[in-house]
């Protein structure tokens, strides 16, 4: 049985010498001396030695590492110059493969360490009968399994049932819905380990588990479990499903919380979607409301995106008549209202202000103010909201200023959401904070007796800097905010040693 390594012996030291791998020290490789020193040449000594040991009793030299006499690291090394046919050793990948297979614990468990198995799943297809199908297969699956990044074993010849039939044994099937989507992984760094944080998991162990979580047939069919797993999803098509498992169900709890899903999406075409289908017969006061707080981003004083704001458009003039269909005077008021202003938002969800008596609407920053400064891009960056970031939440919130009758700075006003109501009013107290001349300064000439909705720039948050997106830069007229990924949520992928 193969057992944990404690880190680098003499062939893991040649290896680092004469063939440097950047990353390497993360594998608990050492960086070894220059190529062609003596002491590189002690090394390349060593490892023609065991080379030659392996020659001499090939079973004994397997035995020895299935006790654990030989780090995982010279294992590893010998081989690669077994299978290349370097260092002295004859080529033989097939000994090449027993002799990783000979590091890893029969059977395998759940807390094996996946670059491990990485390691021996490249030398298998090299050496196709050095060990038996059962054992290979286990390997297969259990790599597939615990792997942080895309392995497939339908590559393998592997079919879906088969898939199935061994990730819902107890234990892997436990394991699986644990690290649903997880970002954490520990992984041994041979000195007592270390907690190392990926950006993913193998998204196909994701579907099979969502797979089977929503197959009627399946023996581990649960609908809530795939809700809740859908619901804090990145994946737009697992929430995507679990708001049509809500919307099935139709409770008012369960439409209240496809809504929140959707609207925590801040995905506007998701949202639209969820919209259109809230609104289908037999409809209902909750679904109609549903609807309308979910297309709350929608203005008609301010288009960005035509498609998005057609479609949504055209829900709220079905909103609307909904609205005027109630009994309730206070709704039909509200139907009639949106009627007349050709869709948008109803008063309580109102991207427009409502002032007392008439409001002007412009389209561009007027000559008559000072050009407005929005302030150093590394303090809006350094004020990312940490619930924000948590929930990776980003998008693009438009902001308008209102002036009132008097000319005078009244308040920043939201005329595109980001559906994130935590940036909207980030970006709100952001402005007020940091805007120079201060906004409290502000006075707009020339619209006596009338409040004014003056626009700004946009304000994109972002986590994670681009090329398209660099932090603090202006694209297409948008400020750029950016804070760099969190290390708990960064996509790292460590080396395959």
């Amino acid at each position: 049985m193969g057992r944990k390594h404690s880190g680098p012996g003499w062939l893991a030291v040649a290896a680092a010498a004469l063939a440097p791998v950047p990353g390497a020290a993360q594998c608990g490789a050492v960086e070894g001396p220059l190529p062609g020193s003596p002491e590189a040449r002690a090394i390349e000594a060593a490892q023609r030695r065991e080379c030659a040991k392996v020659a001499d009793d090939r079973e004994g030299y397997l035995r020895d590492v299935r006790r654990g006499r030989h780090e995982y690291y010279d294992v590893l090394a010998l081989a690669e110059n077994l299978s290349a046919g370097t260092m002295g050793c004859a080529k033989d990948d097939a000994q090449a493969v027993r002799l990783l297979e000979a590091t890893i614990a029969k059977p395998i468990p759940l807390d094996a360490e996946w670059w491990q198995l990485d390691g021996l799943a490249r030398f298998l297809p090299r050496a196709e009968g050095a060990i038996t199908r059962e054992r290979r297969r286990e390997i297969e699956a259990m790599h597939w399994l615990l792997a942080p990044t895309a392995v497939s074993l339908a590559a393998h010849g592997w079919s879906s049932e088969e898939i199935d039939r061994f990730l819902i044994q107890p234990g892997r099937w436990e394991f699986a819905l644990a690290n649903f989507g997880s970002t954490r992984r520990t992984m041994s760094d041979g000195q007592g380990g270390i907690v190392v944080h990926y950006g993913s998991r193998n998204p196909e162990v994701d579907a099979a588990v969502f797979r089977l979580l929503t197959d009627p047939l399946s023996p581990r069919f649960e609908p809530r479990r795939a809700i809740s797993l859908g619901a804090d999803s990145s994946d737009l098509s697992y929430r995507r499903v679990a708001i049509d498992l809500l919307l099935d169900a139709g409770m008012r709890d369960d439409i209240l919380f496809a809504r929140d899903i959707a609207a925590a999406s801040t995905d506007r075409g998701l949202q639209i979607e969820v919209a259109r289908r809230l609104l289908e017969p037999p409809g209902g006061t909750l679904r109609v409301d549903a609807a309308a707080a979910l297309l709350g981003w929608y203005s008609p004083y301010v288009h960005v995106a035509p498609e998005e704001d057609a479609a949504a458009a055209e829900l709220w003039q079905t909103i609307a008549r909904q609205f005027v269909a109630s009994s309730d005077p206070g709704r039909r008021a509200r139907g009639e209202a949106l009627l007349r202003s050709g869709g948008g938002p109803h008063p309580s969800l109102a991207l427009v202000p409502e002032v007392v008596g008439a409001l002007v609407v412009l389209d561009r920053w007027p000559e008559a103010l000072a050009p407005l400064d929005l302030g150093p891009p590394g303090r809006w960056s350094g004020a990312y909201p940490a619930r924000a970031m948590r929930d990776e939440q980003a998008g693009r919130v438009g902001v308008s200023l209102l002036f009132g009758p008097d000319g005078a700075f009244a308040e920043p006003w939201v005329a595109r959401s980001s559906g994130s109501g935590v940036l909207d009013e980030a970006t709100k107290t952001l402005l007020l904070s940091y805007a120079r001349p201060k906004l409290a300064d502000l006075k707009l000439t020339g619209y006596a007796g009338r409040s004014v909705l003056v626009p700004l720039a946009e304000v994109e948050w972002h986590i994670g800097a681009t090329a398209e997106r660099p932090a603090g830069a202006t694209v297409e007229g948008r400020r750029i905010v950016v804070v760099e990924q969190p290390i708990s949520r960064a996509t790292f992928h460590p080396p395959v040693c």
